[in-house]
């Protein structure tokens, strides 16, 4: 699994020329439908990755105090 917080990807928005995104296919569409499939992958190893942190904080109990005062499992849902 990918460190995600460890990329150089940049923490602003960086606007990129359309044209030069087409480059490799040819195809505009067919880049963004590529750029798509590759952020639902990064969302999805994210989310994988979330809930097997939560998952350690999983409780057999239904205990309403308790949820309330996990503070860990607070943090790493932030």
């Amino acid at each position: 699994m990918m460190d995600y917080k460890k990329t150089q990807a940049p923490n602003d928005t960086v606007n990129r020329d359309p044209m030069s995104l087409c480059e490799d296919t040819g195809n505009i569409y067919e880049s963004v439908v590529i750029i798509g499939k590759r952020a639902n992958q990064i969302s999805a190893d994210i989310k994988q990755e979330l809930s097997k942190k939560l998952s350690e904080f999983a409780s057999t109990q239904d205990n309403l105090d308790e949820v309330f005062e996990n503070r860990e499992q607070i943090e790493i849902s932030r």
